[in-house]
């Protein structure tokens, strides 16, 4: 089960109430796991759940997880890693989420994003890497399509 492979099955109950986290015909559509204490996200915990349309880690302790990690949430339109202690965004992460819009990672210790970290992705309404390390951005961000872009609080050098 999701709870148990994340290691938060003792609160399982408070998820669930939780305003954003939403159930629908059996099908989870809406998680809020932020500020669960959550460290790593283990390889497919994700992938029976294709329905999901917003997943919230935010302000967590998340410091590494697979490309893999979201690739069977193609329905998937708002994700939020803010507040966690992400160092590096690889290749391969948004593969598959066609529908993402949201796109939040701020506050994190990002150093590093790979050249074709936004390769997956033509349009986001919102991206926001603001407060992270970054010293340069990827290429590829320059062919993306993003309504409201956040970098500020980054040391970056162009």
């Amino acid at each position: 089960m999701l709870f148990t492979r994340l290691g938060i099955e003792e609160k399982k109950k408070e998820i669930l109430s939780r305003e954003k986290t939403e159930i629908l015909d059996d099908k989870i559509i809406s998680l809020d796991f932020s500020n669960l204490g959550i460290e790593t996200i283990p390889m497919g915990v994700f992938d029976e759940y294709s329905d999901l349309i917003y997943l919230d880690l935010s302000d967590n302790e998340i410091y590494d997880f697979s490309a893999s990690t979201f690739k069977y949430l193609e329905n998937l339109t708002y994700l939020n890693l803010s507040g966690n202690k992400l160092r590096r965004l690889n290749s391969g992460i948004f593969r598959g989420l066609s529908k993402l819009r949201i796109l939040k990672f701020s506050d994190n210790e990002i150093e590093h994003l790979d050249h074709d970290i936004f390769d997956d992705i033509e349009h986001l309404d919102v991206l926001d890497l603001s407060n992270n390390d970054l010293e340069s951005l990827p290429d590829s961000l320059e062919e993306l399509d993003v309504d409201e872009f956040n970098i500020s609080q980054n040391p970056l050098k162009f």
